[in-house]
């Protein structure tokens, strides 16, 4: 739900110089910014507009333009286009496409889980985003249901590049960043990673969409991290036994803990659960399968 601001108070404090829009409606806000859908008088399109506050970090402004560098490095029709960018007197401003149907969490909240069918459809188009990325360096570092929005088409599309890298083909990054539950074991580690680590992250989204929980829930941070680092996955018969073994074998590669075992975004597109253009919905779990599934979970 969208929350309009006081056009006399906020609007000036928040847009300072971003006179160009005008009915801001707050969206949302992050670590360090506020999302505003507002229109643009000159063409009437409504825009989403990532307000940045300054910060005393030394570091923010080349973290913004990192940001800004890599949303302008890509055209693919599954990451959020950023429009334009400027600064006013508190604020930096990143003008992005807006997407009418908001977020990935947001729907998944309501709905519970979708459909197998549904779950392949948002799941190409998810890898496909990030087999674009991985193929021109970056990694995305932040992947989660909160930064996948959802446009008036139905389609989903990769948001929120703030923590985003580029990185070398045969390089690796070390950074401790990204959301604890959507984090591969190697950053929990300390150890150096790369693009896989969204693979990681995706084949979590991927398992919860299919199932309406999360493979990693724990009662507190510290079991959250014992989880991930096992990588132990339940497949609880009551929501996996009507999901086919396609998908649960996707699943398994996205979320294996050694990296150099895990899927790639590519080698993920060619899957037998989303290479195959006439897949059949029809061709459920087997019954053998089924009972594996209740074996393991006891």
């Amino acid at each position: 739900m969208l929350r309009k601001i006081n056009m006399s108070e906020s609007f000036s404090d928040t847009f300072g110089s971003c006179r160009e829009y005008e009915s801001p409606e707050f969206i949302a806000s992050g670590r360090a910014a506020e999302v505003y859908a507002a229109r643009n008088i000159s063409n009437g399109k409504t825009y989403a507009i990532k307000c940045i506050k300054f910060s005393p970090k030394k570091c923010q402004p080349d973290l913004i333009k990192n940001e800004i560098n890599i949303l302008k490095s890509i055209n693919h029709p599954n990451v959020v286009a950023l429009h334009d960018n400027y600064a006013g007197p508190q604020h930096h401003y990143l003008v992005m496409e807006y997407a009418e149907n908001g977020d990935l969490m947001s729907d998944l909240q309501v709905q519970k889980r979708y459909t197998e069918k549904f779950a392949r459809t948002v799941t190409l188009d998810l890898v496909k985003a990030l087999n674009y990325c991985h193929q021109r360096g970056i990694v995305h570092r932040d992947l989660k249901p909160e930064n996948i929005l959802i446009d008036k088409l139905g389609r989903v599309k990769i948001s929120d590049f703030g923590m985003a890298k580029r990185i070398e083909k045969s390089g690796r990054l070390n950074t401790y960043c990204g959301t604890l539950i959507y984090m591969a074991p190697e950053i929990l580690s300390g150890a150096a990673y790369d693009s896989s680590i969204d693979v990681w992250s995706a084949g979590i989204i991927i398992f919860i969409m299919l199932s309406g929980y999360h493979p990693f829930h724990g009662k507190n941070d510290a079991e959250c991290e014992k989880m991930i680092q096992s990588g132990r996955l339940y497949f609880h018969p009551p929501s996996w036994e009507d999901i086919s073994s396609n998908a649960i074998t996707l699943v398994k590669e996205m979320i294996c803990p050694c990296p150099l075992q895990r899927s790639t975004a590519k080698e993920a597109l060619k899957s037998s659960w989303l290479g195959d253009k006439k897949y059949s919905f029809k061709k459920k779990i087997t019954s053998a399968y089924s009972n594996v599934l209740r074996k393991n979970w006891q």
